[in-house]
């Protein structure tokens, strides 16, 4: 797994999305790709609101994003790989929960695995991920609030309303 940091933003990414795509010691590449993800998560520009005003609200900054193949297991959890190992998404949520104002999960989540946070926004992809299938409509990018749980997007204006109070 490398670490890239750009402002108050950390990419974290595992050895085998490095050796797809050719990013292997390339920290430029790596930094635009914080960015991307960060732009590619907010295709709801409600949720960029959201994120937004709650980061002011409990005094929280920048995105955490974990990039990683990954897959999920009825019963055993979310899984994520690297180095040939798979490790818990939900540990990475605990390692990195309120250390920024809302990690992104640009990983597989097949079977819709829920997670949980307590201070951070999770943004949290309901199905396998790619950037191809995202773009289609294929794959919603669900929101996490801790103490909330997830967010439905037709009551998302509601909550940003109370987040401006």
């Amino acid at each position: 797994m490398k670490i890239v940091r750009k402002g108050n933003d950390e990419l974290h990414v595992s050895e085998g999305i490095m050796d797809e795509l050719n990013m292997r010691d390339n920290d430029y590449y790596l930094e635009i790709n914080i960015d991307e993800s960060i732009s590619e998560f907010f295709s709801n520009p409600l949720h960029k609101e959201y994120v937004k005003l709650y980061g002011q609200k409990k005094n929280l900054k920048g995105f955490g994003i974990l990039f990683a193949h990954g897959d999920s297991y009825p019963g055993k959890g979310w899984k994520y790989e690297d180095n040939g190992k798979f490790r818990s998404v939900q540990k990475w949520i605990d390692e990195n929960d309120g250390r920024f104002s809302t990690l992104i999960l640009k990983c597989c989540n097949p079977c819709a695995v829920e997670i949980k946070s307590k201070k951070s926004v999770i943004l949290v992809p309901n199905e396998t991920f790619s950037n191809v299938l995202h773009s289609l409509g294929h794959v919603q990018v669900e929101i996490y609030v801790p103490k909330k749980g997830y967010l439905d997007d037709y009551v998302i204006e509601d909550d940003i309303k109370e987040l401006k109070k």
